[in-house]
């Protein structure tokens, strides 16, 4: 990370098109790593945003792909007939 955020060498890692929804894409981390300021004497910490603890589990993982899904509590009449 901090290789790339040197003197902003991130941005020469960007292929393909340039299409407006790249440019928006680009503009938009550009904005996000603008405000990252690294402290090489605190060590890293990694958190699971998808568990209470913040540790990562496989269950929380598999809810992730349920995630805005939606519950159909009738499936079970449906599938019996």
């Amino acid at each position: 990370m901090a290789q790339a955020l040197h003197n902003r060498s991130w941005v020469q890692d960007i292929k393909g098109a340039h299409t407006v929804e790249v440019l928006l894409d680009y503009l938009h981390i550009w904005d996000i790593v603008e405000e990252i300021i690294l402290q090489p004497e605190i060590p890293d910490h990694f958190r699971w945003k998808l568990s209470y603890d913040g540790s990562y589990n496989s269950k929380s993982a598999y809810a992730a792909f349920f995630q805005g899904s939606i519950k159909f509590g009738s499936w079970r009449r449906i599938w019996k007939t």
